[in-house]
């Protein structure tokens, strides 16, 4: 084997491998919007604005709740997620996370 042909190959791979990230990241982002759209059944629009507000600046954050929140849809245990109950709900996230914070004392 020359070097061109070696070279070939490895760019062959490259290609290849690049095709496999490239699938992945969309299928991750077509998980997304179906998260993102089997929420929205159960939100008021109220609702669905504050989560847009936060996917603006913490799209992890706004994924877990879209999460949860389709979860407990689909197993009846909400019907529609109000603005009052979003607050709620984030509320409820941000002590939880104050909790697990540690804390030296000295």
């Amino acid at each position: 084997m020359d070097d061109d042909e070696l070279e070939e190959l490895r760019e062959q791979k490259r290609k290849e491998l690049q095709g496999q990230e490239e699938a992945r990241e969309e299928a991750a982002e077509q998980q997304k919007q179906q998260v993102w759209s089997r929420a929205r059944k159960y939100m008021t629009s109220d609702a669905k604005d504050r989560l847009s507000n936060i996917k603006a600046v913490k799209e992890d954050l706004a994924l877990s709740v879209a999460r949860q929140i389709t979860m407990l849809g689909e197993k009846g245990r909400i019907s529609k997620v109000t603005d009052e109950r979003m607050k709620q709900i984030l509320k409820q996230i941000q002590d939880d996370k104050d909790e697990s914070d540690i804390k030296f004392r000295r």
